[in-house]
């Protein structure tokens, strides 16, 4: 057992994480799992002896180009003499108090100054704490020096670990007082209208709606890529009973490809992993792929379902009817692949 061993387990037990790395030779521990919903990752440098790092993801990544951190005495002259030669300033909003305890960036200041005043009690309960932190578009995270193996203490780590979490849940619930990004207002309607039409959930920060259309699961969500770049990714989810023994998808130049279906214009835009996949790719499923990679999407058939990727630009996009669409290929190649009835 490593020197940290004992403290690190009673961290795992207390709270329900798993504990890597608990030998004498491991150069890291590492403590991994779900705590109150949210992924944690917590790693222990054991060879210099000197570093611990604490994450917590969100559970749904923001859209923000999000950085924010408590502000120090050192980073406030870093950053004024950075100003200097051309650095942006800090963004504000409006609440004195936040302004002057934390440093934070984003796409636009007004989302992010919302983000910010809906969070205020979570971020000045930090600032009371006395501890720092980080927060961007996937994850809070806290690092720290440990000089000494007397500064790993259980309860401390406890405390860093359900703080953080606690952070995390904070920023969450703040994103539902948060509007839709700039380049994306013109897609909010199309979102709403598929919502409200199948009863989905929907929510603005960042855009997304799922829940369940007919009896498939489906969810849309759109992805920052850079300031103002948004693509849409959707999935439809195929029942259990959709055995397709193999995977489809627009052909890219890294893909590899196990068979074709005899269609030439098809076996060009397409790699198919296996032959078990043929029967499910009936002149109708083949169509309706070809729709789909006409519109300039990125197209996956697989067991679980149909996953898709496309490019969000100026012009509102079609989701009501691309999701229903979605829905009508994978009904398709369940039935392709439903046993048929002996001849009589």
């Amino acid at each position: 057992m490593g020197i940290w061993s004992s403290t690190y387990s009673e961290v795992a037990m207390r709270l329900g994480l798993t504990l890597h790395g608990d030998h004498v030779f491991s150069p890291m521990y590492e403590l991994a799992g779900e705590r109150l919903g949210h992924q944690v990752r917590v790693c222990r440098d054991t060879v210099m002896m000197k570093d611990l790092t604490i994450q917590v993801r969100l559970r749904y990544p923001l859209d923000l180009g999000l950085t924010l951190a408590p502000k120090t005495l050192v980073g406030r002259v870093g950053h004024s003499i950075a100003e200097l030669f051309g650095a942006k300033p800090f963004m504000r909003s409006g609440d004195a108090e936040l302004d002057g305890a934390f440093a934070f960036h984003a796409d636009e200041e007004p989302r992010v100054a919302e983000l910010v005043k809906a969070a205020r009690d979570t971020l000045t309960g930090w600032a009371r704490f006395g501890g720092d932190f980080q927060v961007d578009d996937l994850q809070a995270r806290r690092h720290r020096l440990v000089y000494t193996m007397f500064d790993d203490d259980a309860d401390s780590i406890c405390a860093e670990i359900d703080g953080l979490v606690r952070l995390a849940t904070g920023i969450e619930e703040a994103r539902a007082k948060i509007p839709a990004a700039r380049a994306l207002a013109h897609h909010v309607p199309g979102f709403r209208a598929l919502s409200e039409r199948y009863k989905l959930d929907l929510m603005t920060t960042p855009l997304a709606t799922w829940g369940t259309i007919g009896s498939h699961g489906y969810w849309g969500r759109t992805i920052r890529h850079a300031p103002g770049s948004f693509t849409l990714e959707s999935a439809v989810y195929a029942p259990s009973s959709m055995k397709l023994g193999g995977v489809v998808q627009t052909a890219k130049r890294e893909v590899a490809r196990g068979a074709g279906t005899g269609d030439t214009m098809f076996d060009e835009r397409f790699a198919i992993s296996s032959h078990e996949v043929i029967p499910a790719l009936t002149s109708e499923v083949r169509n309706m792929l070809v729709r789909f990679a006409d519109a300039g999407e990125e197209v996956m058939l697989s067991d679980r379902g149909l996953c898709l990727i496309a490019s969000l630009g100026s012009e509102p996009y079609p989701l009501e009817r691309h999701a229903e669409e979605a829905v009508a290929l994978v009904r398709a190649a369940v039935a392709a692949l439903e046993p048929r009835p002996a001849y009589r």
